[in-house]
């Protein structure tokens, strides 16, 4: 896959067969030294299928992804961490329009609270993060 173009509302990849997939980018949720992890929803333009993606700290996502896969999970990063890397765990997950748009409108309502706005966002976030699907590890070494 080539990433050919991003900005705040799109993204355009090259797949490896040379056809162009292109993705709306529906909500955006930057990494954070809190959380250990960021995400993104996006809909795929051809077929209309919403994918929420997240990518973070192993020990955060390995809870978050589907119990039959969490094994294979963490044996490799534990694995990659024997030889001295630091792993990010990448998961995903299809998301139904009704549940997209249930959570928009929590989002929404957490966005604009007054009291505790962003542990309310968080909370929101999280209720999308289980039976997540492990898609890969990545292993990067750590230079200081």
């Amino acid at each position: 896959m080539e990433l050919i173009e991003r900005d705040e509302s799109i993204i355009k990849l090259i797949t490896p067969n040379g056809e162009i997939d292109e993705y709306e980018i529906l909500e955006n949720f930057p990494f954070s030294s809190e959380s250990k992890r960021m995400g993104i929803i996006v809909r795929h333009k051809e077929s209309g299928k919403i994918i929420f993606y997240v990518k973070g700290a192993d020990v955060i996502m390995a809870p978050k992804v589907k119990p039959g896969q969490r094994s294979a999970c963490v044996e490799f990063c534990e694995n990659l961490s024997r030889d001295g890397l630091r792993t990010l765990v990448i998961t995903q997950k299809l998301i139904t329009e009704a549940t997209y748009n249930d959570f928009k409108a929590l989002l929404k309502e957490a966005k604009a609270s007054m009291v505790n706005r962003d542990f309310e966002v968080a909370k929101v976030i999280q209720s999308l993060e289980y039976d997540m699907e492990f898609l890969a590890v990545t292993g990067v070494e750590d230079q200081l």
